[in-house]
């Protein structure tokens, strides 16, 4: 498996490549007011507006540092009933893939219904890597705010489309 790696603090994550649409430098983001700090704000992405999470907001509660190396990270993500978004995420330190076998990753042996995205760890230069599962990412209060609006939004086109000429 090959994973994409990123640090907070010095802690080291990984997201599988397969999920990662495009690795991007970190662009003008459009501020939303009055939504959780780790909602970064929304990117425009060849004309469509995509939400960007900040993974260092959402896992420790401080914003990303902006550093050469900080990048947004956009991965298709599939909600509960397996309906594709593209997701930005907003990490820190993103400089290098790994391949590694899947028999080398291991139960970390601690989980938590806060962080249910954190999976499997593995030992990478000395250090564990945490494997993140996108699709695990956002809890469903979260899901309502990134991507209801949207939903409904696709509903009201598709019924105004119906209705023929």
């Amino acid at each position: 498996m090959m994973l994409l790696l990123f640090s907070i603090g010095e802690d080291r994550y990984g997201l599988d490549v397969a999920q990662v649409v495009e690795v991007i430098p970190c662009v003008t983001i459009k501020k939303v007011p009055r939504v959780p700090e780790y909602l970064t704000g929304l990117l425009n992405y060849h004309g469509k507006s995509v939400p960007v999470v900040d993974m260092t907001a959402l896992m420790c509660d401080r914003l990303s540092q902006r550093r050469l190396s900080t990048r947004i990270i956009l991965v298709n993500y599939q909600d509960e009933n397996h309906v594709p978004h593209l997701l930005g995420l907003m990490a820190e330190r993103v400089i290098s893939t790994v391949k590694l076998p899947e028999s080398s990753f291991l139960p970390s042996g601690i989980e938590s219904e806060e962080a249910a995205f954190l999976g499997d760890v593995v030992i990478d230069e000395g250090s564990i890597v945490h494997r993140v599962d996108v699709n695990r990412l956002l809890t469903v209060k979260m899901r309502d705010l990134l991507f209801s609006q949207r939903e409904n939004n696709n509903n009201d086109t598709e019924q105004s489309n119906a209705g023929g000429d």
